[in-house]
């Protein structure tokens, strides 16, 4: 899966020349025959599939989730500068080029994905793969591509009025098919409806057990398409959804929760992931988005560091064994700054889907909907339990009132996913869902604030195309 072959190289570089500014309108036709010579049997279609997981872990190696970070409250304002300091002030003009990489290299996996869903009923009798186990991988990935750009490009779904309430909510470009034609926005409810039916067409046509994944979760298989649906249902304000899909997803007796503290601690953490982007060493580090900017006990100072609110939030209860995943370097000086031991390995696995944060959905969602308390309160009373020295006293009796089962399953989430890019998604996500909170802005923007999402590339505003209106709220 790692290491991309010369019909790899070939195919990908005709499925999207997505470099630089080029646009779906600048892709050369004369590629299509490239790709007829390059894909000429079924063996080839699998090592597109594998090579658009490859695609897919360059983008989640912690980028796209940094990206997500620098938007929220969870990091320093120090040593941000060029591209990056533009997503921090909520300032991404169409023509930052870290984020236009960002939408381009996901967009490349979907089109990777279309162009495999047409091969794979070319080759419909080879005996090399079983088609509807390859057709539920590309539904998969294509959802969980499109699911990435609408969270960066596009507010969230829920039933709060965003700037104008008479104004239809716009979704992403949801593409489906193999063409270079350009694809206007869908609504946001379209564009959540496509990922949904991806999902549910992956669940269909997955196995619980994937014959690839041996020792690691690394190609989708049946609870890993059910978990993203999960979240997507999650993230799009969907909790009565989410918690059908959760019920039925948790109920698998074979889903171990760690004791680990660290998401990230491989060896510990594995058996409790249901997705991941697997590493092979250091020269294969699908991880390097973090470790080359979080990771702290090789440097003096880490690349980016966690915000002094961050900080002050994760030390105030002294029990936390979480704590330990904080340093404080260069203490008492006036270079002092805090950093992030999540990250510190020459190289890991990058989990996308862990059971963790499929139980601190089910109890929120619960919460939210006021039903089913005491299995909320089992649900978040897991993490408790892992988490503090002295559990007993803080764990959840299922009696309290659902508000504050709630606050107390959104505490232990802010807690869990520190920089792991979900803190400014939970924010928006509440916001929409038309919830009061406390406060009710993040380093002064509301939840609907458009510096919020990215703008797009100015390659792919045609005629027809709405652009995200530019607004920093700082």
């Amino acid at each position: 899966m790692k290491k991309i072959n010369k019909i790899t190289i070939i195919v990908s570089i005709l499925i999207i020349g997505f470099s630089s500014c080029t646009s779906w309108t600048e892709i050369k036709p004369e590629g299509l025959l490239l790709e007829d010579e390059a894909v000429t049997s079924g063996q080839d279609v699998v090592r597109i599939v594998n090579s658009t997981y490859d695609a897919l872990a360059n983008r989640l190696n912690g980028t796209a989730q940094i990206y997500n970070d620098l938007l929220g409250d969870e990091l320093a304002d120090f040593n941000i500068n060029g591209d990056r300091k533009e997503m921090y002030t909520r300032g991404v003009i169409p023509f930052n080029s870290s984020s236009n990489d960002n939408f381009k290299g996901i967009y490349r996996c979907i089109f990777r994905a279309n162009t495999c869903l047409d091969y794979i009923q070319k080759y419909d009798n080879d005996s090399f793969f079983n088609k509807s186990i390859l057709e539920g991988e590309i539904k998969f990935i294509r959802a969980l591509s499109h699911f990435e750009i609408a969270k960066l490009y596009a507010h969230p779904k829920g039933t709060s009025p965003l700037v104008d309430a008479n104004a239809p909510q716009l979704g992403i470009p949801i593409r489906k098919i193999v063409t270079i034609a350009p694809v206007l926005r869908s609504s946001i409810n379209g564009t959540f409806e496509a990922i949904e039916n991806d999902l549910l067409d992956a669940i269909a046509l997955l196995p619980i057990a994937h014959p690839l994944n041996t020792i690691k979760k690394a190609h989708a298989d049946k609870n890993a398409a059910k978990a993203l649906l999960a979240k997507v249902y999650f993230q799009s304000n969907q909790y009565q959804k989410a918690i059908d899909v959760l019920n039925d997803l948790l109920s698998n007796s074979s889903l171990v929760l760690s004791d680990s503290l660290n998401h990230f601690d491989n060896k510990s953490f594995d058996k409790e992931y249901l997705f991941q982007f697997v590493s092979t060493g250091t020269g294969d580090n699908r991880a390097s988005g973090y470790t080359g900017n979080y990771r702290s006990d090789n440097v003096a100072i880490p690349n980016m560091q966690i915000s002094s609110l961050a900080y002050n939030y994760m030390i105030q209860d002294t029990t936390d064994k979480r704590i330990n995943l904080i340093k404080i370097i260069n203490k008492g000086k006036p270079e002092e700054v805090y950093g992030s031991a999540k990250y510190n390995y020459d190289y890991f696995d990058v989990p996308y889907l862990l059971l963790t944060d499929m139980y601190l959905m089910r109890a929120e969602a619960l919460a939210i909907s006021n039903q089913n308390l005491s299995t909320a309160a089992s649900d978040v009373n897991k993490i408790i339990n892992r988490s503090y020295l002295n559990p007993t006293a803080k764990l959840m009796s299922g009696s309290e009132l659902a508000e504050v089962i709630k606050f107390r399953v959104r505490e232990e989430r802010r807690r869990e996913f520190l920089l792991e890019g979900d803190r400014i998604q939970t924010f928006k996500r509440i916001g929409a869902n038309g919830e009061i909170q406390t406060p009710n802005t993040m380093r002064n923007a509301a939840f609907n604030c458009n510096g919020l999402i990215f703008s797009y590339p100015q390659t792919e505003v045609t005629i027809g195309f709405s652009q995200n209106p530019l607004q920093t709220c700082n």
